[in-house]
């Protein structure tokens, strides 16, 4: 077993010279066995020797430390892999940026001992080029109608395009799937009311394509890591120039 988890851990020198790649190997006790510069950076620690061995409490937000655990709790109880999960996830300037997190169990015949963690950023994968000449009505469509349950079939047929070829030139142009780009647009506009307007949450869930509040809490929770008013006044203490907690 040793043998397995020196190679995962290889890994992380290896992903050291992937632009837009964090990587981390985690023990099951979830402290850290190895992370690339990339992943240590965005940490309190802001260097490899001083992340290993410690837990993600020690390392980020709390709230961010939680939504990073609650994942791993799952993968260490089912052995199941996680795969592309879309989060918002902050960067070395302090900003959050959208990434593709997959998360794969590590086992022996004991189970799970260990979780190796890859996290792509999405914003380096955006480009401009002919794949999105059939994508662009789709996009306005879905920017359009954020209050609306537009569907994946709406939006393939809005682009001309089957289903399946919708899923592979989104995947090609913006690193995610249909659904999970309604999602990150709704969330996108969501914290952008949320700093920038006074309108109350249920509004803004509302006029984001969330049945009620409480949906839009969870939703947002899950991906930003933390919750609605906690992200608006977090975001007005920043732009005020007062220490965010």
């Amino acid at each position: 077993m040793a043998e397995v988890l020196d190679a995962y851990a290889a890994l992380a020198d290896l992903l050291d010279h992937a632009p837009g790649v964090l990587y981390c190997l985690k023990s099951s006790g979830g402290r850290y066995l190895a992370v690339n510069r990339a992943f240590a950076e965005r940490t309190t620690a802001r260097t490899r020797a001083d992340v290993i061995g410690r837990r993600a409490p020690e390392l980020f937000p709390p709230e961010l430390a939680a939504r990073y655990e609650a994942q791993d709790a799952e993968v260490l109880a089912s052995a199941v892999p996680l795969h592309d999960e879309l989060e918002l996830i902050t960067g070395t300037d302090g900003e959050p940026g959208w990434y593709s997190t997959t998360k794969l169990p590590v086992t022996d015949t004991g189970g799970v001992v260990a979780i190796a963690v890859l996290s792509v950023d999405l914003e380096r994968g955006t480009t401009d080029d002919a794949d999105l000449v059939g994508l662009r009505r789709a996009v306005a469509l879905v920017h359009d109608n954020l209050a609306a349950n537009v569907t994946v079939d709406q939006l393939a047929a809005e682009a001309s395009l089957t289903t399946a070829q919708l899923e592979r030139r989104m995947q090609r142009a913006f690193g995610v799937s249909p659904k999970q780009y309604v999602i990150k647009t709704r969330v996108e506009e969501a914290a952008r009311r949320l700093t920038a307007t006074d309108q109350p949450l249920a509004d803004i869930a509302v006029g984001c394509g969330w049945y009620d509040q409480s949906a839009f809490t969870r939703q947002f929770t899950r991906i930003v890591g933390t919750t609605p008013s906690a992200y608006r006044g977090a975001r007005r203490r920043a732009t005020a120039g007062d220490p965010v907690a």
